[in-house]
């Protein structure tokens, strides 16, 4: 028979568990893995030392990204995923169910709503998806794991459509939920289109690190021997 959780929750105060986050010596939260600042940060990221992604940090890839998607804006790849994501648009209702009831597909479709209608285009969405395999390809020390970067995919997509701030308190309203960042992360990454944008950054990131390798290049007399004086 299972320890009841209040049991539980008792013996984890009292057994001094640290933070499993190297360094961080503060007592576990309940009994998870992390203190209570990195199980926040856990929940908001996808990674206890992860960070979000902001327009600013994803704007020089996203502008490389949408020059190439203007040079290649009549191919069949670049057609066909734009036109998975507008039926993907299209076909998103709103659901009507209360807030804590709501599985993370319906959360899921309800921000697909959001992004119809605030008038989000299919190219907009392709772009920032592609941009941000690139900042993975680019710049992979800035995501601390695969489940960081996958849920920062999600935050940016998703944050193509204005915030809902109250009018009162101009918080925000319209939290992006772990559950939802999973759910659609899964399916991005494991789908065509997130191997067509995994491409796509490869092809453009070859390129960028062409330009930037100015030293690898060959020198005049480099194999001719030096003579003994």
């Amino acid at each position: 028979m299972s320890t009841p959780s209040r049991i539980r929750l008792a013996q984890c105060r009292t057994s001094r568990r640290t933070c499993d986050v190297p360094g961080c010596y503060n007592p576990s939260q309940k009994w998870g893995r992390y203190c209570e600042i990195h199980d926040d940060r856990c929940q908001r990221t996808g990674h206890p030392q992860g960070h979000t992604v902001g327009k600013r940090e994803l704007s020089p890839y996203l502008s490389s990204v949408n020059r190439f998607i203007e040079e290649h804006e009549h191919h069949p790849a670049i057609e066909g995923a734009c036109n998975v994501l507008q039926r993907l648009l299209d076909s998103a209702r709103p659901k009507r169910v209360r807030s804590g009831e709501m599985a993370p597909w319906q959360r899921t479709n309800n921000w697909l709503v959001h992004l119809r209608e605030n008038k989000v285009t299919p190219q907009e969405m392709l772009a920032t998806i592609v941009a941000m395999f690139l900042y993975q390809e680019l710049d992979p020390a800035n995501f601390r794991s695969d489940r960081h970067f996958r849920h920062q995919l999600v935050v940016r997509l998703l944050r193509l459509a204005p915030t809902k701030r109250d009018h009162t308190t101009h918080f925000r309203q319209d939290r992006i939920t772990v559950g939802v960042r999973d759910f659609l992360s899964e399916r991005l990454c494991h789908s065509k289109l997130g191997a067509l944008a995994l491409r796509i950054a490869k092809h453009i990131a070859q390129d960028e690190n062409k330009k930037h390798d100015f030293l690898r290049c060959d020198i005049d007399g480099y194999h001719v021997p030096f003579s003994h004086n």
